[in-house]
């Protein structure tokens, strides 16, 4: 009789593990630990530039030439800064690059664009942009995180403009492009 009680009781005990391992949900680890954590915040840094102090909605700023008359031989200038205002927590440095700039006459003077000599260059905040080298080479400047550029713009009319081309106006549109440096290469 012992025999058949052990056999019962063994049974018993195999269909209750058996339903027990069927109701279970969950894991089937003999040790398990589980902690519960909040929603959190993951955010990209902001790739930011300031032209002249605003932020920069497009890759081209638009320059005037400031007051006075343009005269054939006697060049007016102009200066803007370009800033990385970026909020990245590691180094974060962009290389900055004018392209050409295309000149846009107002008021529908539209020889000025042919005439019209827009130069750009680099230059530190203490040159003057009279004294600027605007030579055969392109306007790029490296701009670390929260700091500028400064960058000056030299218009031109040649000695051989049309006398009524001295009282017109016109606007340059001078294409500014931002690339980041990778960090290997800023050493």
């Amino acid at each position: 009789m012992r025999f058949k009680t052990m056999l019962q009781t063994t049974a018993v005990l195999g269909l209750a593990v058996v339903a027990g391992l069927l109701g279970v949900t969950g894991t089937w680890a003999l040790w398990s630990t589980s902690a519960s954590a909040g929603a959190g915040t993951v955010q990209a840094a902001d790739f930011q530039l300031e032209l002249d102090g605003k932020a920069a909605s497009s890759g081209t700023i638009a320059l005037t030439p400031p007051g006075g008359q343009l005269m054939p031989d006697q060049p007016i200038y102009s200066s803007f800064s370009v800033t990385n205002s970026t909020n990245a927590s590691g180094d974060f440095r962009v290389q900055v690059t004018l392209g050409t700039p295309v000149v846009r006459p107002v008021g529908g003077n539209a020889a000025l664009a042919d005439h019209l000599v827009v130069e750009t260059t680099a230059a530190p905040a203490s040159e003057s942009c009279g004294t600027a080298d605007y030579g055969n080479k392109p306007a790029t400047a490296a701009v670390d995180k929260n700091r500028s550029a400064r960058f000056c713009v030299r218009f031109t009319l040649p000695a051989d403009a049309p006398p009524e081309l001295s009282d017109a106006s016109a606007t340059a549109d001078i294409p500014v492009t931002a690339t980041q440096i990778p960090p290997t290469s800023q050493q």
